[in-house]
Parts: C-alpha cells; sequence; structure tokens
C-alpha cells in the first residue's frame, strides 16, 4: 500500500538504486507512474507492505518500506529486484551498475567508474572532502545522515593516497 514517503518513519527499510545517467522529465514521470503501481499492490505472505518511492536528484530511486507494519520478505524484495531490472530495460538505463560512483562537484552531479576514482583523485576532480553518495545506506534516516558523506568518510577512503 502506498504511502507518501515523508510520512513513512524513519526506520523504515530502504533500497537506493543509482541510474547512470540524470533521468529525463518523461522518465521520472514513467518511473513514478510504475513505482506507484507497484508499491500499491506489493505484498509479503499476502500481506501488503506499507511503502514508497521517492526519485532524488534525478539519479536515485529510493524503495521504502516500514518493516514494523509488516516484514518484507525474501520473495517481496525478489519482486521489488525484477520489477526494477524491467524498468531498466524499458528505460534503457542501469540501475544495477555497481562499479560507477556518484559525487557533487561544485553545484552538479558527476558520475565516474570504480576504475577511475584513483585518477580522479591524482587530478584533484575528487578531494578527501568531496561528497560520495554510500551505497550501505539501509534506513529512511540514513538519508539525512549517512548518504551523502565526505569521501573520507566512505568505503573509498582506501583511494586516499597517505
Amino acid at each position: 500500500m502506498y504511502v507518501p514517503f515523508e510520512q513513512l518513519p524513519d526506520h523504515a527499510r530502504i533500497w537506493v538504486y543509482q541510474t547512470d545517467r540524470t533521468l529525463n522529465e518523461t522518465e521520472k514521470s514513467y518511473l513514478q507512474q510504475q513505482l506507484e503501481i507497484f508499491v500499491n499492490q506489493w505484498t509479503s505472505h499476502q500481506q501488503h507492505l506499507q511503502a514508497s518511492f521517492e526519485i532524488l536528484y534525478d539519479r536515485f530511486v529510493v524503495i521504502a518500506v516500514d518493516e514494523q507494519m509488516q516484514g518484507a520478505s525474501g520473495c517481496s524484495i525478489d519482486k521489488s529486484v525484477k520489477m526494477m531490472q524491467q524498468l531498466e530495460q524499458d528505460l534503457q538505463i542501469s540501475f544495477f551498475d555497481r562499479t560507477l560512483q556518484t559525487f557533487w562537484n561544485g553545484k552538479e552531479l558527476k558520475t565516474i567508474s570504480l576504475a577511475q576514482v584513483k585518477e580522479a583523485l591524482q587530478n584533484h576532480q575528487l578531494s578527501p572532502e568531496t561528497i560520495v553518495f554510500s551505497p550501505t545506506v539501509q534506513q529512511k534516516a540514513d538519508l539525512k545522515t549517512n548518504w551523502q558523506i565526505p569521501l573520507k568518510n566512505s568505503w573509498l577512503k582506501k583511494y586516499l593516497v597517505h
């Protein structure tokens, strides 16, 4: 059952899908329609999930579930992944490329491959203070506190030269 994203509690479980490029208005509209249909019908063990979604920065799709109302089972999570895979095909976009890293470059978002991180640090395109998006967030509250963090506090710190 769809619940507006802002009405879900901070402990709601989330899944963040990063796109490989910026979404245009037509794509965002299509995603919103399809995601709303999906979360309205999403169930776990024949029980409707209180769920929502948000499209952030035209680059990220966040799906959220209040698991205190009804937990998401493995099968229900699989359904959400299959739905995202279908949307990926429909829009000719990638939601599952884990070799990409998105960061703030001044006032805009940039995405590079992990293979380019070391070079980007050497060329000062990235610095220890660059804000990167952490793929490890698991709760809605994490979007405010642990999602956008300095590179030096992320798993990418291993690329920093000491």
